[in-house]
């Protein structure tokens, strides 16, 4: 068992670490949740790696994540603009 005082030299990712599918494949506020989920397993598992001083550090990682899949969801939205735009233009 880990001593939770010890400190790790190795620098925490400051990606996902289990990437999900980026389209939800339920409802729209199912893959809200299913998008949140992610978010803080990816802070648990972090945690798990690396002593987390308190819990503002926790929600400062949790909010680097929430930045990562806001980026991914709106990426996904530019995408699927442009695929429409382009199905619609199609005579």
């Amino acid at each position: 068992m880990r001593n939770p005082s010890e400190k790790l030299a190795a620098k925490p990712l400051l990606h996902p670490i289990n990437p999900i599918p980026t389209l939800p494949t339920g409802q729209n506020q199912s893959g809200f949740y299913d998008h949140l989920q992610h978010i803080w397993n990816n802070v648990a598992l972090l945690q798990n790696i690396v002593t987390l001083e308190n819990e503002m550090e926790k929600y400062n990682y949790a909010y680097r994540f929430a930045e990562i899949e806001l980026e991914k969801v709106c990426a996904e939205n530019a995408f699927l603009q442009h695929k429409m735009q382009a199905l619609l233009a199609k005579p």
